[in-house]
């Protein structure tokens, strides 16, 4: 592969984010799934709203830039 699904998902996050081009937390939660999915796992729970990697949609740019980033 070039780049997994994950990795692209993550970047359309982050463009969503700087450009406002799309669904920044769509994106997230389809990055995080994915990448749980690599490994035959369902993230699901962990982008639900209290859970581990939940998208802070109510934080800062900033904060939200750390999300994607991490």
């Amino acid at each position: 592969y070039f780049i997994s699904a994950a990795e692209s998902y993550f970047m359309q996050a982050e463009v969503a984010l700087v450009y406002g081009l799309g669904d920044v937390k769509a994106n997230y939660d389809k990055a995080v799934n994915a990448a749980f999915a690599q490994f035959g796992l369902d993230g699901s729970s962990f982008v639900e709203a209290g859970g581990v990697y939940e998208f802070p949609a109510a934080g800062t740019q900033e904060e939200q830039f750390k999300a994607i980033m991490m």
